[in-house]
């Protein structure tokens, strides 16, 4: 956006929402392992070429998650690469998808609109709870490490979330 608004790009009110860390990476896991979206073929061609050769998501994260120059999916790249111009963050205000009706909110207050948020695109199927993907030290450790950015920039918590019961 930067590049097409040249200057007038610092002009705007820019706002986004991230997705915590732990919650964002099963997300990713869950959508490609089924095939991603139909209209988009890299999405079934990362779970033929590379999600296949992992035995769950537990393998997937310690063999497969590391830093790359070049994603073959952005699902997995950290959030903060898209949001920062030379190691710092170019947005005006930052949303949390944990509490998106507050902030969604908070955004339209700042634009002088009303809206409601529509519900699009919501997971049908009901997935293993999250404490079922993060069941050892040497997956969550990996994850924090590299989502370290992603973490401090977001103040999401280094622990994984606790889903009510």
């Amino acid at each position: 956006y930067r590049k097409v608004f040249g200057r007038d790009f610092w002009r705007y009110f820019k706002f986004t929402f991230v997705r915590n860390p732990y919650t964002r990476l099963v997300s990713a896991y869950e959508f490609l392992k089924g095939g991603g979206h139909p209209a988009w073929m890299s999405n079934q061609r990362f779970r033929d070429e590379v999600l296949s050769e992992y035995v769950d998501f537990s393998d997937f994260v310690l063999r497969w998650l590391k830093p790359r120059h070049r994603w073959p999916e952005p699902h997995f790249r950290p959030q903060h690469e898209f949001l920062e111009l030379g190691g710092g963050l170019v947005m005006d205000f930052v949303g949390r998808v944990e509490r998106i009706d507050d902030d969604f909110a908070t955004v339209c207050e700042r634009l002088g609109v009303q809206a409601r948020l529509r519900r699009l695109n919501e997971t049908r199927e009901k997935h293993a709870a999250l404490g079922t993907y993060y069941t050892s030290d040497a997956v969550e450790r990996r994850v924090r490490d590299f989502y370290a950015r992603d973490f401090e920039l977001f103040g999401y918590s280094a622990r994984p979330p606790v889903e009510p019961s």
